[in-house]
């Protein structure tokens, strides 16, 4: 039997009983006698680590009186446990809200992640715009330069034709020369 099956035992006799030694819910809930003496100390360190276990958790109070520590009541945790389907049920369903705790946690570390990700390439993104731009840049400054050199070459071969229009057109005989 696990240690949360013996809870479930005793804080159900607890709620019979309401309040008692340790050792006489015990035999109510688990109705057996220790066999040996082996067997009586087995369950003075059992019925001492479930009382523990049971008083650290809430479930149980210790009775004021003439031997504190020896007489225990439910407590108001404890009748709310067995009232709510018992200690098996609360163990199932703080397992289930760890769970889902632990995946709601893994959901969002993986979340993170994934926003770390997409920050890292827009900026990755936007560092190669930059890149780019420089780039777009340079390029048409040197298609102005090669325009413009362009442009001094036309300008200077059409002034150059216009300034010798008259010698041109004698050399290639479209005129006589005025000799």
């Amino acid at each position: 039997m696990t240690k949360d099956e013996k809870i479930y035992r005793l804080l159900n006799s607890y709620g019979q009983v309401f309040s008692g030694a340790i050792g006489e819910v015990y035999t109510i809930a688990f109705g057996e006698a220790p066999t040996d003496i082996d067997d009586l100390h087995k369950r003075l360190r059992d019925i001492d680590n479930l009382r523990d276990s049971m008083l650290s958790r809430g479930l149980l109070t210790s009775q004021p009186g003439e031997f504190p520590g020896v007489f225990f009541k439910i407590s108001e945790l404890g009748q709310e446990i067995i009232d709510n389907g018992g200690w098996l049920n609360q163990v199932a369903r703080e397992s289930k809200n760890s769970s889902e705790a632990q995946t709601r946690d893994r959901l969002e570390f993986e979340n993170l992640q994934l926003q770390n990700s997409s920050l890292k390439a827009e900026l990755e993104k936007k560092g190669q715009k930059e890149e780019m731009d420089k780039l777009t840049i340079e390029n048409l400054k040197l298609q102005n330069r090669n325009s413009g050199l362009g442009f001094l070459i036309i300008g200077g071969l059409i002034g150059f034709v216009l300034g010798n229009l008259k010698w041109i057109l004698e050399l290639l005989g479209l005129i006589k020369s005025g000799e």
